[in-house]
């Protein structure tokens, strides 16, 4: 690998846009390529990019051996797919969630990742307000967290832009991660309510509960739900301790603050990458626990009973 690390962006909607702007603006990196399957979407970007090759096909990008390490910001059923191709080839992938849509995808991206270093994109653990909420709760003793509740409420357009996904996997497993992240605990039970749709996913909101082996609990409550003429409520995260409550709240109004998180995220991979080696700040087993959690709560919702969680499930 040269001084320059040649990276790709596979996807280029508004997310995958924050990732292609935020290299252009990075020393040490050269965007040499950009996917898409939209052509004309494709070619935009690649124009913002300096003219770099665009490929309709991620596997053609991967192919032709122009870069070293690739976000991908692609519609969710397609990142394990991608990332395995990816590190075939020998690139890094930096995967935006879900990193995978089912356990079932576990085996295949563990294995990919022995040749080529795959990070999943957990930005919030970047951002520096849960930065300073873990460096809070860090500083007590365990046992210290008695709850965390969350809720995350995004627009009703994502109703359809990630029907294919479900809210579990794409809103609520920030603050699964979150939860733990924070606390270094996991559930051994999940119980959800929440409406199925037609395609088995929950699509429109859900209230899920997770309790601990030492009788704690952990809430989630997510939708997408909000209309257009409704003032965004904020995502907010408490945290109970013995001594006290702590509460992060953040509506994205600051958008440095979001800009800066993807800054330290995208630097940290490309780290990663410039040395072949896996991230110590979210691992591919944090992401999996996130994932296996998120499953959990489709199946309690879609059966009405109560899933055990055990250390198995959270990894195979």
């Amino acid at each position: 690998m040269t001084d320059h690390v040649r990276v790709g962006v596979i996807g280029v909607g508004t997310f995958g846009l924050a990732h292609l702007n935020a290299y252009l603006e990075m020393p040490g990196v050269q965007v040499t390529a950009v996917a898409d399957a939209d052509p004309q979407r494709a070619a935009r970007a690649a124009e913002k990019a300096g003219g770099v090759p665009a490929f309709a096909d991620a596997v053609d990008m991967l192919d032709a051996d122009v870069v070293d390490a690739v976000s991908i910001v692609s519609p969710g059923t397609t990142h394990a797919d991608f990332a395995t191709q990816a590190a075939a080839r020998g690139v890094a992938a930096l995967v935006e969630k879900p990193v995978a849509v089912s356990r079932a995808e576990f085996g295949t991206l563990r294995e990919a990742s022995r040749l080529a270093p795959i990070v999943p994109a957990h930005i919030l653990r970047f951002a520096s307000p849960y930065l300073g909420l873990r460096r809070t709760v860090g500083s007590g003793q365990p046992g210290d967290v008695l709850a965390v509740h969350a809720q995350r409420h995004r627009p009703r357009d994502h109703q359809v832009l990630f029907s294919d996904v479900g809210i579990p996997l794409m809103t609520t497993i920030h603050d699964i991660d979150l939860a733990l992240w924070l606390t270094g605990e996991v559930p051994s039970s999940v119980v959800a309510v929440a409406p199925v749709g037609e395609n088995g996913k929950l699509g429109v909101c859900l209230s899920a509960v997770m309790e601990l082996a030492n009788g704690l609990s952990w809430s989630f409550s997510s939708s997408w739900l909000l209309t257009e003429n409704e003032r965004y409520p904020g995502d907010e995260l408490t945290v109970v301790l013995k001594t006290g409550i702590l509460r992060v709240r953040f509506d994205g109004s600051d958008e440095d603050v979001l800009h800066q998180a993807l800054r330290r995220e995208l630097s940290h991979f490309v780290d990663c990458a410039r040395r072949g080696v896996p991230s110590e700040i979210v691992s591919l087993d944090d992401a999996f626990a996130g994932i296996a959690l998120a499953e959990a709560i489709t199946t309690a919702a879609t059966t009405r009973t109560a899933v055990p969680i055990t250390p198995e499930y959270l990894t195979s």
